[in-house]
C-alpha cells in the first residue's frame, strides 16, 4: 500500500513539475519539486520502501526530460545517499535546521545537474546557471519546502494509518 501512495506521488509531482510549473512560468525560478521528495524520504523513511522509489522516480522523469538519460537518476540517487549519510550526524525532525537541509540539497542537486551536463556535453562547456538563479530557488526552498514536507509527512501518516486500521481488523 505505501508504494502505491509513494509511486502515485511519483507520478503527482512529475506532473506538476512537468506540466503546471511550465505553464505558470516558474520552471526556471522554482526549485525541482521531486527534489523535496527524494529529500523527504531519505530523512524519514526506510531505506527498503525509499530506495526503489527514488529509482522509479528517477526514471520516470528521466523519461520526460528529454535530456541525456540517467542524470535526474543519478542526481536523485547520490542526494538519497547524501541525506541518509548526513543523519547520522545530525539529529532530524521538524526544527529550525530543516530548511537549511532543505537548501543544501537543492543546492546539491543543481551543483550535480551542472556536472553531469558538463560531463556528458563536453563540447558546450560548463553550463552557465546564473548565481541569482540558484539564490531564488533555495529561497523559494525555503519559504516553501518545509510546508511541502508536511503534505508528504501527512499523506505518509494517513496511509500508515489505514494500513494498521486494515491490518487490526483482519487479525482481529
Amino acid at each position: 500500500m505505501i508504494f502505491g501512495v509513494n509511486i502515485g506521488l511519483c507520478f503527482v509531482l512529475a506532473i506538476v513539475q512537468t506540466t503546471l510549473f511550465p505553464y505558470l512560468g516558474i520552471t526556471e525560478t522554482f526549485y525541482d519539486l521531486p527534489t523535496l521528495f527524494v529529500l523527504y524520504l531519505g530523512l524519514f523513511r526506510p531505506d527498503r520502501e525509499s530506495l526503489p522509489v527514488v529509482v522509479f522516480l528517477g526514471f520516470i522523469l528521466d523519461s520526460l526530460s528529454g535530456g541525456p538519460f540517467g542524470v535526474y537518476l543519478s542526481i536523485y540517487f547520490w542526494l538519497f545517499l547524501s541525506v541518509r549519510g548526513s543523519i547520522r550526524f545530525l539529529h532530524i525532525g521538524f526544527n529550525s535546521l530543516l530548511p537549511v537541509i532543505l537548501a543544501v540539497g537543492v543546492l546539491l542537486q543543481n551543483a550535480i545537474e551542472l556536472l553531469v551536463l558538463a560531463v556528458v556535453e563536453p563540447g558546450m562547456g560548463f553550463p552557465a546557471t546564473p548565481p541569482r538563479l540558484i539564490l531564488l530557488r533555495m529561497a523559494w526552498v525555503f519559504v516553501t519546502g518545509p510546508f511541502v514536507l508536511l503534505v508528504f509527512r501527512y499523506t505518509h501518516r494517513k496511509c500508515d494509518h489505514w494500513r494498521f486500521q486494515l491490518f487490526s481488523e483482519k487479525s482481529g
